[in-house]
């Protein structure tokens, strides 16, 4: 992974830094992640030859994940480009073609090739306890966000998601005794790679929030090689069919009813088959 430092070190508080700084490109349309973990990151579009500025009066670290979708370089201040080349950023109010940076440590990533790649932006400060130890960074201190470049869906274009058959009421997945449940598995290893409308059904907001209305608690989402200690429970006797077609599948069961199908390619669509087994 490549790393690169945009600046010196300096002792100040992750609050500090964190209140401040650093600055990224204002996103118009992102997956809406929810809190719970994992967290994925917000996401940016960019064509080729655009350029992902990130700015702070700050030291930081930036780390791509070395797929050479982008190249990284450091900027000294003040930075100028092209409004075009830099969605995200609002122009000069006196000259709207271009847009300056006047920040103090400045990281420029330009789009090179179609494809999405991954970054990291950490701290790169020293903060010492009370008895002078230095404090480790922790998650929470390391911000992460997601590049897609290329007009279309990224690298390649991943196969539209079959539509799903008709729901199939004839049995509950989980067992006709269990309490009404819906689970969901995916691979994790290629989850980035999903469409979007299902990258956002297992990790956006809105279908976690109205799983939270209708099933409180008895909802799972996991990878398929999940390992259960209890394999007695309703998660990992639905798991053992093998019913499943492709990735991911989705999994709902009421009373006598259920659903196994494939997952449907938007949360909005997800939703509706949920609702017709978990009333």
């Amino acid at each position: 992974m490549k790393l690169l430092i945009a600046i010196l070190t300096a002792a100040l508080t992750f609050g500090q830094l964190l209140a401040e700084g650093p600055r990224f490109p204002e996103i118009e349309q992102q997956v809406d992640v929810a809190p719970a973990p994992p967290v994925e990151p917000q996401y940016q579009r960019l064509n080729v030859g655009q350029y992902y500025v990130i700015a702070s009066d700050f030291p930081m670290l930036v780390l791509d994940d070395g797929s050479g979708i982008v190249s990284v370089s450091v900027r000294t201040s003040p930075f100028m480009l092209p409004s075009r080349l830099a969605p995200g950023w609002r122009p000069q109010p006196e000259d709207p073609e271009f847009t300056v940076w006047p920040d103090r440590h400045i990281v420029a990533l330009r789009a090179v090739r179609d494809g999405s790649t991954r970054i990291a932006v950490l701290p790169a400060v020293c903060v010492l306890d009370s008895d002078g130890s230095q404090k480790p960074i922790t998650r929470s201190d390391v911000q992460h966000r997601l590049l897609l470049v290329g007009a279309n869906d990224p690298d390649p274009p991943a196969p539209k998601p079959p539509s799903p058959p008709s729901p199939d009421l004839s049995g509950n997945p989980f067992g006709e005794g269990s309490p009404p449940s819906m689970m969901i598995v995916y691979e994790s290893e290629t989850v980035k790679d999903l469409p979007l409308g299902q990258y956002a059904t297992i990790h956006g907001r809105a279908f976690r929030a109205f799983l939270e209305q209708r099933l409180p608690k008895q909802y799972r989402m996991y990878d398929q090689h999940v390992v259960f200690r209890d394999t007695a429970s309703i998660w990992a006797k639905a798991m053992s069919r093998k019913d499943r077609k492709s990735l991911p599948w989705l999994y709902v069961g009421s009373g006598p009813s259920g659903l196994s199908i494939p997952l449907p390619e938007s949360h909005e669509k997800a939703i509706e088959a949920v609702s017709k087994v978990v009333k």
